[in-house]
């Protein structure tokens, strides 16, 4: 039954979300539009980061696959992790424009 709900979820995000852009910076934005699709889709939060990891780019796969389990499965603590990662969390922010 999972593994059923999953492909579908999965099919149904790949027709309407990008792959994970190349410039850091989009991110944020990138973010916000996949959120904008698991609200739409109606997509469980068990289920999110799980269908985010094959859209999302080489380096943050690799990045994700040296997180904890309980940080890599929960799609806002992994969101959270790769945005501290590239610097661009708020703190990294202002720290860097005092620099």
């Amino acid at each position: 039954m999972i593994v059923k709900q999953l492909k579908r979820y999965g099919e149904a995000l790949s027709q309407v979300i990008d792959p994970q852009p190349v410039d850091v910076t989009d991110l944020p934005s990138y973010f916000s539009g996949v959120e904008q699709q698991f609200q739409q889709l109606k997509i469980p939060k068990q289920y999110q980061a799980r269908l985010l990891y094959k859209h999302l780019s080489p380096s943050t796969r690799a990045l994700c696959s040296r997180m904890e389990p309980v940080v890599r499965d929960d799609y806002e603590r992994m969101k959270e992790a790769i945005m501290k990662e590239f610097g661009l969390t708020a703190k990294c922010f202002w720290t860097n424009s005092i620099l």
